[in-house]
């Protein structure tokens, strides 16, 4: 099987791409020197090692709704928010993956044992900081009382009307709104998308950038190398978005004249966080469409478009419908 077909595959399904987890067409310091003969700007980026709850930021977050279309809700125990009330969620420790993050926020916070069953929103603040929204079931434990509070929270509950809350923050609101739009369209979104164990030593980006050929209205995806074709990957700059660094990316693949081109959505993670303080880097695979022909679309020399199988086509054309991609927001 084609290689670049293969990976595509893998993507679709949550499989990580072990093979191509260190491959990037376009490091930190490319863009350090990219940016110097352009702009004659020196970055201070070049050499950045992420490291969990040092310079890069996963927080994950759990939103649980049960068949009275009750949210699970937490009141904070700690000094500066105590007594508001706040989603279960909290910063991944070093050596911890996003699943094993998540089932533990949601038991120190709530005492219910919780079994994610897919994620719903990746939210992003710069490119070191990212929140994971995760929605699952609830498979044991018992919901933490006044008499059982801890320095984790003081009690949960399930609320109907949260907004009545006194909560932390009102940034909940559109994120719980979005969760219960999914419960009741299941079967209009996205299959369920889970985190894949790979363990990355960088912040990376790898796009699935796709594009229509005018002689034969046949999709074809953008190919990254000659001699070992792949998906082009960029390194993510820890101080700008994902979106920014896309934008880059993309002007450095295209000098002449950058194509009109619309972010889908992700379309797989890969995280691991272990060994840790050596792999706590990502990988984000992000589907992106071209809206010009492929005739109009020039890469430079070591890009190119290829053709992808008709199954493959229809997939990812199907990826780019509304909710049929795991969101990325930008805050």
């Amino acid at each position: 099987m084609d290689p670049v077909e293969s990976d595509v595959r893998r993507i679709l399904v949550g499989k990580s791409l072990e093979a191509a987890a260190s491959v990037c067409d376009f490091t930190l310091l490319d863009q350090s020197i990219e940016l110097k003969a352009s702009k004659g700007v020196e970055s201070t980026t070049c050499k950045f090692v992420p490291i969990c709850k040092q310079n890069v930021f996963y927080i994950v977050m759990a939103v649980l709704i049960n068949d009275r279309d009750e949210i699970l809700m937490m009141q904070e125990a700690r000094s500066e928010c105590a007594g508001t009330w706040y989603l279960p969620a909290g910063r991944t420790e070093p050596g911890e993956n996003l699943i094993d993050a998540v089932r533990r926020e949601v038991l120190e916070e709530t005492g219910l044992k919780f079994d994610p069953t897919t994620l719903l929103l990746v939210e992003n603040a710069k490119g070191n900081w990212y929140r994971f929204v995760f929605t699952g079931i609830i498979c044991g434990g018992h919901p933490k009382t006044v008499a059982n509070a801890d320095s984790e929270s003081l009690q949960a509950t399930w609320i109907n009307d949260v907004s009545q809350l006194s909560l932390r923050s009102r940034d909940i609101l559109p994120i719980i709104d979005r969760v219960r739009c999914y419960l009741r369209e299941k079967n209009s979104w996205h299959k369920p998308i889970l985190p894949a164990l790979q363990p990355h030593e960088r912040l990376l980006l790898r796009i699935i950038m796709v594009i229509k050929s005018k002689t034969n209205n046949r999709m074809k995806v953008l190919v990254a190398g000659r001699d070992s074709p792949h998906l082009p990957a960029c390194e993510i700059n820890p101080i700008r978005s994902v979106h920014a660094s896309l934008k880059r990316f993309v002007q450095f693949i295209f000098p002449n004249q950058v194509p009109s081109h619309r972010p889908q959505g992700i379309l797989s993670i890969e995280h691991s966080g272990f060994p840790m303080n050596e792999k706590d880097g990502l990988s984000l695979s992000l589907l992106v469409s071209c809206t010009v022909p492929m005739e109009q679309a020039l890469p430079r020399l070591d890009y190119s478009w290829q053709e992808i199988d008709t199954e493959i086509e229809r997939e990812l054309l199907d990826r780019m419908g509304k909710n049929k991609s795991l969101a990325l927001s930008i805050v």
